[in-house]
């Protein structure tokens, strides 16, 4: 039997053989936003001891939802449900002695009844009793027993432990290391959505990391990351576009995922992104937004970004032609690593005044110094 509301408040009922006067009536009520006749169709089921109404009704009560928020009734409703047997309302105790949240805070009573929920089924507290085990919270650490209700979890399909599963499979945390059982994980995670997996099988696929590599099968995963926002991923994608690892090389694709991944920060794709721009050819090439994304990455110490920069400097493009920047700029990028820009200094050295190169490596010491805060 589903529970009527879950702990993100979402109701959802199913019964089999049997139903309680009222109990459709409160479903509905809450679906339609009525929760004040919610609680008046689930309240008489709570006081002739339904353990399944007490709970949702402490669930109402701890998000306020119907009735005035009040939590130490809410604990109450818990912890009655929780001592009727309702796996529902005992992970909710447990989690509340966990927390500290309404009571003081137990790591062994959250352990005991995040077992009792786990005992029947649930797999919330299954997760919550690995985790426990494996980190030895309210118990002593045993890496079997958590390996043990990991699996119970992940089998269950409880995204949280395919993940955890597959990470000690990887590592070898009380078993031997296999990347079978570590693939098999987190392939039910990632295709259950989990963002992180999916973007951790990108790079085992890019990388070759305990599969063969397929640069393929690389771009999928990160594809899927990159839809649901993840920032690396985006990144990682917009690479394999822009070296044609995986794709046919394409530019548009590779500028659409580095912007996306530039317009969240990533420093890296704001340099690659600025990048393609400065090297676009004819009508593609937009000296307006590589000087944009450079400068940002430049400013944030990427040495690429700063060695394109000098480039643009050097080139007059966007900015006016100037050999003190230009210089600067290549010297930062060489300090940040780079070492392209070392055989660029010595280049453009044989045209500048000994005066002009005073003046560069004084504007680029202060630059550094400044954090980047004054580079003109």
């Amino acid at each position: 039997m589903n529970r009527i509301l879950n702990t993100s408040i979402f109701i959802s009922l199913f019964l089999s053989g049997f139903a309680w006067s009222g109990l459709d009536e409160g479903v509905a009520a809450y679906k339609n936003g009525d929760y004040q006749k919610a609680i008046q169709e689930f309240q008489p089921l709570a006081s002739n001891g339904d353990s399944f109404a007490k709970f949702n009704l402490g669930l109402m009560y701890s998000k306020g939802l119907g009735v005035t928020q009040d939590e130490e009734e809410a604990q109450r409703l818990f912890l009655s449900a929780a001592e009727h047997g309702d796996p529902e309302a005992q992970h909710a105790i447990a989690t509340l002695y966990g927390q500290g949240k309404g009571v003081h805070q137990d790591d062994y009573l959250a352990f005991s009844w995040f077992l009792k929920s786990a005992k029947q089924g649930d797999e919330k507290s299954q997760f919550s009793v690995a985790t426990q085990y494996e980190n030895g919270v309210g118990v002593k650490q045993d890496y079997n027993e958590a390996i043990e209700w990991y699996r119970m979890a992940a089998e269950q399909g409880h995204v949280g432990a395919q993940f955890y599963l597959g990470y000690i499979y990887e590592a070898g945390l009380g078993v031997p290391q296999d990347f079978s059982e570590l693939l098999k994980w987190y392939r039910m995670a990632a295709e259950q959505g989990a963002v992180k997996v999916q973007f951790n099988l990108g790079v085992m696929y890019a990388n070759g990391e305990g599969v063969p590599q397929d640069c393929s099968e690389a771009v999928k995963w990160y594809g899927m990351a990159a839809e649901q926002g993840d920032v690396r991923a985006q990144f990682n994608l917009g690479l394999m576009y822009d070296e044609g690892q995986g794709v046919p090389k394409d530019d548009s694709e590779a500028v659409k995922w580095y912007r996306m991944a530039a317009e969240q920060g990533n420093v890296d794709a704001q340099a690659n992104l600025g990048a393609i721009y400065f090297d676009l050819d004819g009508k593609e090439r937009n000296d307006s937004e590589a000087i944009k994304w450079l400068s940002s990455a430049a400013k944030q110490g990427n040495a690429h970004a700063q060695y394109y920069l000098g480039f643009m400097y050097l080139r007059g493009r966007q900015v006016d032609k100037d050999f003190v920047q230009a210089h600067s700029w290549f010297s930062l990028s060489s300090i940040n690593g780079f070492q392209l820009s070392i055989e660029v200094i010595d280049l453009i050295e044989k045209g500048m005044t000994s005066h002009q190169i005073f003046e560069a490596e004084a504007l680029s010491e202060r630059c550094l110094s400044t954090s980047y805060k004054n580079c003109s």
